[in-house]
């Protein structure tokens, strides 16, 4: 694996379900290519097509409730781990660690989201 920043992007979307979004995510994807995203507000009663459209392996997700709320964090398995995650409400716990490059949590690198 190339050695490349750890870049995280946690962006309030505004609704996540239209084109100028992903117009944007993609330009945002290809220009810093993260290693994990949230995604607030996305107003979305399901996120199931988001992480392959924009090549993540993983999601952990919370619905929108009616027009408001709706949550993704997406990663890549061989980038982040994401361990000890719940999901209440309108929120998400987790234990974030970045992978090093030998495919091994990093233990001084860690963080909560």
């Amino acid at each position: 694996m190339m050695n490349q920043p750890n870049n995280f992007i946690i962006w309030n979307v505004r609704g996540a379900n239209n084109d100028n979004f992903r117009s944007n995510f993609r330009e945002l994807m290809d220009t810093h290519r993260p290693c994990l995203v949230a995604l607030l507000e996305t107003k979305m009663a399901s996120h199931t097509p988001i992480p392959e459209d924009f090549n993540f392996t993983e999601m952990i997700g919370v619905p929108a409730v009616g027009q408001a709320g709706g949550l993704i964090i997406l990663w890549n398995h061989d980038m982040v781990t994401v361990n000890n995650f719940t999901r209440k409400g309108q929120k998400i716990h987790a234990t974030i660690e970045v992978v090093n490059r030998e495919g091994n949590a990093n233990g001084g690198d860690r963080g909560e989201a």
